[in-house]
């Protein structure tokens, strides 16, 4: 049996309507939070496609004899690209064993440049791991990997803490 008029009936069809307005609201929102998203996204690839095939990571020489042909903020954000990709992918061992661990200092940079310090402070901590002065060549890298990997109970667990903790700045901000 309906209520009176002011009664349950009337309260659940004003409620319908706050629900379909709240809705209504958050899908507004949430499109136009995907568009500053997807225009953020048009923004990186578009500086980053011209670029994309310009700089060399195949050895430390063609590296540095591409790198720097490219404007320093588009090259370290290359860097930060790449780094972030294969840390995420595969943790730091893969970053420094493949030929993109030649960026490694500038991808500190590029974390550093998009305001990303604590992100530049953790792969700054993992480089130096490698010991100073960083390698950027491959197969030196590769040695000293596996020398971390004989010591693995006191220096490569570090390792795979940096790891974690590179995560942490991302996820909170």
């Amino acid at each position: 049996m309906a209520g009176p008029v002011g009664g349950s009936d009337r309260f659940e069809v004003a409620d319908e309507g706050a629900r379909v307005h709240d809705e209504t609201v958050r899908r507004k929102l949430n499109f136009r939070s995907v568009s500053l998203l997807m225009d953020a996204g048009e923004k990186y690839w578009s500086v980053l496609d011209p670029i994309w095939d310009n700089i060399n990571i195949d050895s430390a020489e063609s590296f540095s004899s591409t790198f720097e042909t490219v404007p320093r903020d588009v090259a370290v954000l290359y860097a930060a690209h790449f780094c972030q990709s294969e840390v995420c992918n595969g943790g730091f061992t893969q970053f420094f064993s493949n030929s993109t661990g030649v960026l490694a200092p500038e991808a500190v940079e590029g974390f550093r440049a998009i305001g990303q310090q604590k992100v530049g402070d953790v792969v700054q901590r993992a480089i130096s791991l490698l010991g100073p002065p960083y390698m950027r060549d491959r197969v030196a890298r590769w040695a000293v990997l596996d020398n971390l990997r004989a010591s693995e109970d006191r220096t490569a667990a570090p390792a795979r803490g940096y790891q974690i903790r590179l995560f942490e700045p991302l996820q909170n901000g």
